[in-house]
């Protein structure tokens, strides 16, 4: 029964495949001659017939897509030649043969698939909707268009998220078309605009929240930077290390580092270079951070060392800066020149800057480097502050840096941060405060307003200001003043009054009288016609009567009232008076009552810095010292008492002047013409000649020398005959009154100059050392003295206690470390081979490194002090 059914299959797939040929001759010629309407009738008897008939479907496909007929349309036309596909697909080979003599191979199905595909296409780009090129791929997904249909869908749906323009929209393509070539552009925008409108209100939490939310961002570098410059506003240790700690992979790491470095952090190295992203580098740095460094001259090019003879950068520079030549190089940036091109380099070599021409240190963290003829500020990490050219900068004292720019200052952090567009006559910061100047006036902010930003709405309306300490300051406006506080409280509002400060209170005068601050600055009610004020006292005047009060709170001391008059003597002792009485009241009660014609006044020096005072009562008969209790020190006659020290008083009777103590005890008899006193020593002036008293021992020397005596060590040095020697607490000669002039140099000797030879001696006058043309003290280290000495042979060095530490041999010596940590530049010229020898000597006297220059390299290496 199968094989019966298959025969009949068979058969009837024969036959049908041979009525093809006649209907498609007949479709071809109907089409040709344009008759659609009887094709169409003969296409659709024949597929009728006839259930696999490519032929027929090809041509009702044509039918469909000729656009003379009236039934046209594409989406039949396309059905229609994908089925005749499917039917040429299980045609059979004779089948095939026949199409083929009808000139329909598969080729030219394929060609009417294509062209329905275009028309379909044609169609769908007269739409020009999203929706009809999304319905165009979705039933020709094998079109021959469809990547140009992807792309006009894509183009659309990208429009539309570009007239929409926000980063939603953005996200929404992107999301739907991940392959569409407008997902960079996409992409692209909704980052930029994302970023935007994270970080609309500007806000540094803002920036922090949107790289919080959006790692990958393009425009994390930039939000980074805006952070570390925010972040870091107030140059802070915590600042920098916070921004390390949170963005440990941030291009700004090293640099947050190496401010942190110049900051003087309060950490370890070891905890700085476990944050720096090169430790090795930051150690090697700061490893020579301290070294004293100076120059040395090698195969005609410049090195540098250190004061053990360690080379720190090998000799690679034509040139350095001349300030270099005599040594004692503390800058950790160095100017130097290899063959055409100068640079700034670090101590280990590396470049900074390159084409410098000139640098100027602002301070340790802040330079002004000059390139092109311009200034730029540099931090001395190495970094770029700004790329505002700059005539002149200064360090505030919280690290900020003013700079001056076409002649107008500006405000920036070290990080880089604008905090101030430059337009003022002058920034400075005074103890909590920084102060603006412009036109003339000043304007008083702080850090936390200027942080703030609102440094652009600054009022300037003061003439002048003055510094109370570090948290208050006084401003004048014309007759006006006022007090400021810390964050910029008014204490005092400004009016026209005048603000006065005495130690632990205040006080303002106005048109109504004076009146008193309280502790918190405000007004206390009473107002008073006058105020004496001094360390001791305070007197104040109601329009009838004076009051007067301790300051010192001594509770031997009432609250006097209704006083006539009060005079403020010295914080120990005041006059007041009551009526026709009067009083010396003194701090511990005790109370003096004067007469009508009683005189009283201060004795006082201002050569000396103390408090102590006394008082010169002058009444009929007799004068009277009087000290700070009130107790009568002198009493007797005298014509004229002056305080010579804080204990002796000088005293004149009659034309001739003596000493005498607080204890009414004279130490020096009434017999000189002159007595004053410096440094301890008490001059001494009897019928011309000079004598002196010595304070700090009580040595006496007689009036019998001719200039002001000057103590030298333990002795003395005096002139006699026109000579000078020395002598001793007993007045007895220690070195005779020989010489021109005395140096001294240690316990047991000093230098002496006859004419113009020196000698070194003992102040037994025994000779240690002769011949000598000059001695030049030079200066004290390690407790020791240094002196250039010269002698027949050239220049050696002397120390006050080893004795000769470089013979009397050299050309010269120098000094190319410190007076701290000296390194000696010793030469020597060998006229006979035209040869200068340099020996470096350290200052145990060991030499450290020698060379031998011919004299054009000695030029260039030698310091001219």
């Amino acid at each position: 029964m199968a094989k019966k059914i298959l025969i009949i299959v068979l058969l009837t797939a024969h036959f049908g495949a041979t009525l093809w040929a006649g209907p498609l001759e007949k479709l071809q010629k109907l089409m040709e001659k344009g008759d659609y309407e009887k094709a169409e009738k003969v296409a659709r008897k024949s597929l009728e017939k006839e259930r696999v008939n490519p032929g027929s479907r090809y041509y009702m496909s044509l039918l469909f897509l000729e656009e003379r007929y009236h039934l046209y349309q594409v989406d039949s036309a396309y059905a229609y030649i994908t089925n005749a596909l499917s039917d040429l697909a299980v045609a059979t080979e004779e089948a095939r043969e026949e199409l083929m003599e009808a000139g329909l191979d598969s080729s030219r199905f394929v060609a009417q698939r294509q062209q329905v595909e275009l028309a379909a296409f044609a169609r769908t780009e007269s739409e020009m909707s999203i929706a009809a090129f999304e319905q165009y791929l979705a039933k020709f997904p094998e079109a021959v268009k469809k990547g140009r249909a992807i792309f006009m869908r894509d183009s659309l749906a990208f429009g539309q998220a570009s007239e929409q323009d926000t980063w939603q929209a953005y996200e929404r393509f992107f999301e739907e078309y991940p392959q569409s070539t407008f997902v960079p552009d996409a992409r692209s925008r909704y980052q930029s605009l994302i970023f935007k409108d994270y970080t609309k209100d500007d806000k540094l939490g803002s920036y922090i929240k949107f790289l919080e939310d959006h790692p990958d961002t393009p425009f994390r570098k930039m939000a980074e930077e805006i952070i570390f410059e925010r972040r870091t506003i107030l140059n802070q240790w915590s600042d920098y290390s916070w921004f390390v700690k949170t963005y440990p992979a941030s291009h700004l790491r090293k640099k947050a580092v190496d401010m942190l470095y110049y900051l003087g952090a309060p950490d370890s190295l070891q905890r700085l270079t476990s944050l720096h992203p090169q430790p090795d580098s930051l150690r090697s740095i700061a490893s020579l951070q301290d070294r004293l460094l100076l120059p040395f001259l090698e195969g005609n090019k410049f090195g540098l060392m250190d004061l053990k003879g360690v080379t720190i950068i090998p000799p690679a520079y034509h040139e350095i800066s001349e300030d270099y030549i005599c040594g004692g190089i503390t800058s950790d940036w160095l100017q130097v020149r290899a063959d055409k091109t100068t640079a700034v380099v670090n101590r280990l070599g590396q470049v900074i800057v390159s084409d410098v021409e000139d640098i100027k240190e602002i301070s340790a963290a802040v330079r002004i480097v000059y390139l092109d003829g311009e200034g730029f500020l540099y931090h001395s990490s190495g970094y770029q502050i700004s790329g505002l050219t700059v005539d002149d900068a200064q360090e505030l004292s919280n690290g900020w840096v003013a700079f001056k720019h076409n002649y107008e200052w500006g405000l920036i952090t070290p990080g880089g941060y604008l905090l101030a567009k430059p337009g003022y006559a002058s920034i400075t910061s005074q103890g909590s405060f920084i102060l603006f100047e412009s036109d003339g006036l000043f304007a008083i902010s702080d850090v936390s307003e200027v942080v703030q930003g609102i440094s652009s709405e600054l009022s300037f309306v003061y003439d002048d200001y003055e510094m109370i300490g570090d948290s208050l300051v006084q401003v004048f406006r014309e007759d006006q003043e006022s007090l400021i506080g810390r964050d910029l409280e008014v204490l005092v509002p400004l009016a026209a009054q005048q603000i006065y400060f005495d130690g632990s209170f205040w006080y303002v005068k106005d048109s109504e009288g004076y009146y008193l601050l309280d502790e918190f600055h405000k007004r206390k009610a009473p107002v008073f016609a006058e105020i004496e004020v001094n360390d001791g006292w305070l007197a104040l005047r109601k329009p009838d009567a004076w009051m007067l009060l301790s300051r010192l709170g001594q509770e031997s001391v009432d609250l006097l009232t209704g006083l006539d008059s009060v005079k403020l003597l010295s914080q120990h002792a005041a006059y007041v008076q009551r009526g026709d009485q009067g009083q010396l009241l003194f701090q511990n009660g005790l109370t003096r009552t004067l007469g009508a014609g009683d005189g009283i006044r201060v004795i006082g020096s201002q050569a000396w810095e103390s408090k102590a005072s006394y008082l010169l009562l002058s009444q009929a008969k007799k004068q009277s010292v009087i000290g700070a209790s009130g107790e009568v020190i002198l009493e007797t006659q005298l014509d004229e008492v002056a305080l010579l020290t804080d204990s002796l008083f000088r005293v004149k009777k009659g034309k001739k002047i003596g000493v005498m103590n607080t204890k009414g005890k004279e130490v020096l008899p009434f017999k000189y013409e002159v007595i004053d006193e410096k440094n301890g020593l008490v001059f001494l002036l009897q019928d011309g000649k000079i004598g002196c008293l010595d304070l700090n021992n009580g040595v006496l020397l007689p009036s019998e020398y001719e200039t002001r005596i000057q103590t030298f060590g333990q002795y003395y040095e005096v002139k006699k005959g026109g000579k000078v020697g020395l002598v001793n607490g007993a007045n007895k000669w220690m070195l005779p009154a020989e010489f021109d002039q005395l140096l001294k140099w240690n316990d047991t000797t000093c230098w002496v100059r006859s004419g113009t030879i020196w000698s070194l001696r003992t102040f037994k006058n025994e000779v240690v050392l002769d011949a000598i043309r000059s001695v030049r003290p030079w200066f004290s280290v390690d407790g020791q003295s240094l002196a250039i000495v010269v002698g027949e042979d050239g220049h050696g060095l002397m120390t006050d206690t080893r004795g000769i530490l470089l013979p009397m041999q050299y050309n010269d010596i120098l000094n190319l470390g410190t007076e701290e940590a000296p390194l000696f530049f010793a030469e020597q010229h060998l006229k006979t081979a035209a040869f200068f020898v340099v020996t470096y000597f350290d200052l145990a006297g060991e030499p450290i490194r020698s060379q031998a220059f011919r004299p054009e390299e000695y030029e260039r290496i030698y310091c001219d002090q």
